[in-house]
């Protein structure tokens, strides 16, 4: 009977530290996105996400906040700024793109992965976390 109250306080700890390694252990957390659940990694899924084109990132680019694909035409490189432009193939639409990889070759069709942001200047850069030759 004596030995009664150091078992409670035994397996309350082992019950407690069980949950925790539980916890710690189970997938990343989960995010809301597009009224969803999603897991979140530390890389998005480029097939899941939105893919839109040069022109239509321009013609309103405050629709389209946080993580997003855009499919267009390299149209300069820029190694030593690690900067780019990219646009439509008749360079109508030009969006510079600041990216740390390894520059993509001018005229090639690229979906690049990032977010569009607006500088202190109040002209738009997207900033790049990935790039893919189409």
């Amino acid at each position: 009977m004596k030995y009664t109250g150091y078992l409670i306080v035994a397996t309350t700890i082992l019950i407690i530290a069980s949950a925790l390694i539980l916890l710690s252990s189970t997938k990343p957390p989960l995010t809301v996105k597009d009224s969803k659940l999603e897991t979140a990694t530390a890389t998005e899924n480029v097939s899941a996400m939105k893919t839109i084109t040069i022109e239509e990132l321009a013609s309103a680019p405050d629709n389209y906040p946080g993580q997003v694909g855009v499919v267009g035409t390299v149209l300069t490189v820029n190694k030593s700024e690690k900067i780019f432009t990219l646009g439509c193939s008749d360079a109508c639409i030009k969006v510079p793109v600041e990216y740390d990889g390894s520059m993509p070759v001018v005229n090639k069709e690229v979906v690049v992965i990032g977010e569009l942001k607006k500088g202190a200047d109040n002209r738009y850069v997207f900033q790049a976390k990935e790039v893919k030759v189409k």
